[in-house]
């Protein structure tokens, strides 16, 4: 998604009434609301080797510069 905003309005209706807002904490213009993206890239590489038929061995490594959580 490549949105940087969203724009609500909410309306309601019974009978012949109708009535409709914005949020009040949109902080942009129109009281719209920022959309953030968060994402880290991702590179995956595997490798193994087969010593006996029914066993596998794999190996992962992380690069020294991560900063990933620890896993609890």
């Amino acid at each position: 998604m490549d949105a940087t905003r969203v724009d609500l309005v909410f309306i309601a209706q019974a009978g012949g009434y109708s009535d409709a807002t914005r949020p009040t904490l949109g902080t942009l213009d129109n009281q719209g609301i920022p959309v953030y993206s968060f994402d880290a890239p991702e590179t995956v590489g595997t490798s193994g080797m087969i010593h006996q038929a029914d066993t596998v061995i794999e190996s992962i490594n992380l690069p020294s510069a991560s900063q990933l959580p620890p896993v609890r």
